[in-house]
């Protein structure tokens, strides 16, 4: 959190007044303590609920009149008392502020309200007001009350002073000193250049009006210097009482409020700004992207959208930390505000991802403004004595007629295709992207879908001992049910997943299916079944501190061991492991789960990793088996992973095995287990036979040569 927003959270959370942020409908966004407390409800109590359900019956129509001229332009705000009704049914009188904000076009967007209790403010004018009745029976009651009333404002906080019809003081409060910074001298006229220069002309508008006729009352909000060098927001209340013998002059109340219009500003600048950045937030960048748009399009022109985000970003943050993150992002912003046309609007949407809306260029101006961009952020940045080296991917999109949501969608696909194709470079929407990112949201749809109600499908594929045809295991490959009732495959569901953050649900949706139908194979085959089954696991499972204790709760549910299964790990995840993987890993192991290493031999391959971490296993990936019998290379790479796995005791499985010649070559080099179509093809739960059975495709082959150092 910046230092913006917690200042803004103090004051928000400290304001002695009660404060909200109410909808146009009525509904309470936001709500501080302190209004809590006055009405005697919970935040969770208010927020949602509307300002109407609490107001008392009989002041809710004189609200609704004074909103209806504020959003009118009638009235630029309101004052107004009323009664709220309490959570436990008690009856509160409070003081009532309402604003309104627009939109920098002019149109409505919330009410900003400011609610202080003045129940027992109310009880004091009412005592005051017997006091004074009281006075006209006995001149001795009249003293006590004058009395009364003189230590009442002798000690109020709120400022009182008095001027006569000709605008000298003839009174003023203590209190008056402690706001203005100097005491207001009595007998003197009131000076005006204590008020803002903007402000004198309406005060004394205000001081013509008040004068105008006994008994009116005008409120009125002024700027006034505080000292030499600050000012404070005063909002005054002025009545004309110059006609009655014991006052003779008009009364201003005086109150500072000064930290509720800052925390109101400041609640409105939260609202549609990013508190690290300064910059737009999503709320505000889609409020102007619709304006913008609208204007674009009455001039028979079009709005561009560059959707970009920095190639490096994830690793600068995890090296460096979150501090040198934000010091990042906030640079960026920057320079990208340095970098765009006047009338351009710059916005952050969250993390490292950051949005130009632009109007009324040609393309190459478009064009140009995006290769600007780049060129700025390929400057290193220095950041606590480092220079830090980024770059960006751009992805833009033209208005052609979409709602704004689908332009920002449409300049994303672009990006996505600009990260797909070796980064830091830049991508514009076109038609093929349009179906590209129809699909993707068709095929996240769908996942969503069978996440939620249908459930996942998983097939398994038999793993089988060399040796004897044994089948030893089997891997649980995930199938995703389509609405029309087809079955697709799942590369570009865990793409998306992974994208979207489905991946864990989709993982532990898999393991909670593939331990269903080993518990099922186990009742039906007895001893002789399925001996366990390998599933592979995403790294942000890994990463997820639950997944140890969710992986716990489904082996025990379905009545299986840890030890019945194999958890396949790609090498990248190995690699790449931070410590809550490692931990998580410790404690798969610990458990007894299995792990292997997935494409052995695609990535990195690190005899390291297989030393640091707990591996039992290695799937040899099927490109290295594709080619046995006929490109010696990869003979000899399948060869020394074999010899590998034999000196450092691990169980190594071929993938991928689809012909005669291959499986006897792996027999041949003496490759422990395989599996591929050869030796049987992923088949649905309820048709996978889990019994102990010979393979007769092991006949005819070549004997396995006889292993003497066994």
């Amino acid at each position: 959190m910046g230092d913006v927003d917690r200042r803004f959270e103090i004051a928000f959370a400290q304001a002695p007044l009660g404060m909200a942020i109410v909808a146009l409908s009525g509904e309470f966004l936001r709500v501080n303590d302190a209004l809590c407390r006055i009405l005697g409800r919970s935040e969770a109590g208010l927020i949602g609920t509307t300002f109407q359900a609490i107001t008392h019956a009989d002041d809710l129509d004189a609200d609704l009149a004074l909103l209806e001229r504020v959003v009118a332009g009638e009235i630029g705000r309101y004052r107004m008392e009323k009664r709220y009704v309490a959570a436990d049914g008690g009856v509160i009188t409070c003081q009532l502020d309402v604003a309104l904000v627009r939109d920098t076009d002019g149109r409505p967007l919330h009410f900003v309200s400011q609610v202080q209790d003045v129940t027992e403010q109310n009880r004091v004018v009412e005592a005051l007001e017997r006091a004074a009745a009281a006075e006209r029976k006995a001149h001795a009651q009249a003293r006590l009350d004058n009395a009364r009333l003189a230590g009442f404002l002798e000690h109020a906080t709120d400022v009182v002073y008095v001027t006569d019809a000709d605008g000298f003081v003839t009174y003023a409060s203590p209190a008056t000193e402690k706001l203005f910074g100097r005491a207001i001298g009595i007998g003197l006229p009131v000076d005006l250049d204590v008020f803002h220069p903007d402000d004198r002309e309406a005060a004394r508008a205000v001081s013509a009006r008040v004068l105008a006729a006994p008994g009116t009352t005008v409120e009125s909000v002024h700027r006034v210097r505080h000292g030499d060098d600050d000012w404070r927001h005063i909002e005054v209340t002025s009545t004309n009482h110059v006609g009655e013998d014991a006052i003779g002059g008009v009364v201003h109340n005086v109150r500072d409020i000064t930290e509720r219009t800052r925390a109101a500003r400041q609640l409105e600048w939260q609202a549609y700004h990013d508190g690290l950045t300064g910059l737009s937030n999503r709320l505000f960048l889609m409020t102007r992207l619709a304006a913008m748009v609208e204007a674009a399009r009455a001039r028979d022109e079009r709005v561009a959208v560059l959707f970009l985000d920095l190639d490096r970003f994830k690793v600068i943050n995890d090296e460096r930390g979150h501090d040198t993150g934000d010091q990042l992002l906030v640079e960026v912003g920057n320079r990208l505000q340095r970098t765009v046309r006047q009338g351009d609007e710059v916005g952050r949407l969250g993390g490292d991802e950051f949005v130009i809306v632009t109007g009324g260029g040609a393309d190459e101006d478009v064009r140009a403004l995006a290769d600007r961009v780049r060129d700025a952020l390929t400057i290193p940045i220095a950041i606590g004595g480092t220079l830090l080296a980024v770059s960006a991917s751009i992805g833009i999109a033209y208005d052609s007629g979409q709602t704004p949501e689908r332009l920002l969608r449409d300049a994303d696909a672009a990006l996505l295709r600009a990260k797909e194709r070796g980064k830091n470079r830049v991508e514009v929407f076109n038609e093929a992207l349009r179906v590209a990112a129809q699909r993707r949201l068709a095929v996240e749809s769908n996942l969503r879908r069978v996440l939620d109600h249908e459930g996942v499908i998983v097939h398994h594929q038999p793993i089988v001992s060399l040796d004897d045809g044994r089948l030893v295991g089997a891997e649980a490959l995930v199938r995703i049910p389509t609405a029309d009732g087809r079955v697709e495959l799942p590369a570009e569901y865990i793409t998306l997943a992974e994208e979207r953050g489905l991946i864990g649900a989709l993982g532990e949706a898999v393991l909670d299916a593939t331990c269903a139908a080993l518990a099922d194979w186990r009742a039906r085959a007895g001893p002789q079944g399925l001996p366990l089954v390998a599933v592979n696991v995403a790294a942000r499972q890994l990463g997820s501190p639950l997944f140890v204790s969710r992986l716990a709760e489904i082996v025990e549910r379905h009545g299986l061991r840890p030890e019945d299964l194999a958890l396949e790990l790609k090498e990248a995840t190995v690699i790449g492991a931070d410590r809550t993987t490692v931990r998580t890993v410790d404690a798969l192991q610990e458990m007894g789960v299995s792990l292997w290493l997935d494409d052995f031999g695609t990535g990195y391959s690190s005899l390291a990793y297989l030393k640091r971490f707990p591996i039992v296993g290695v799937k040899l990936d099927h490109s290295f088996v594709a080619e046995l019998g006929s490109d010696p290379s990869d003979t000899e790479i399948v060869r020394a992973v074999i010899a590998l796995g034999r000196a450092l005791d691990l169980r190594v499985i071929a993938e991928g095995v689809e012909t005669p010649t291959q499986l006897d070559t792996l027999r041949k080099l003496g490759c422990p287990c395989a599996q591929g179509y050869l030796l049987g093809a992923p088949t649905e739960s309820e048709r996978f036979d889990g019994a102990t059975r010979d393979l007769d495709v092991l006949s005819g082959l070549s004997p396995r040569p006889v292993d003497r150092r066994r």
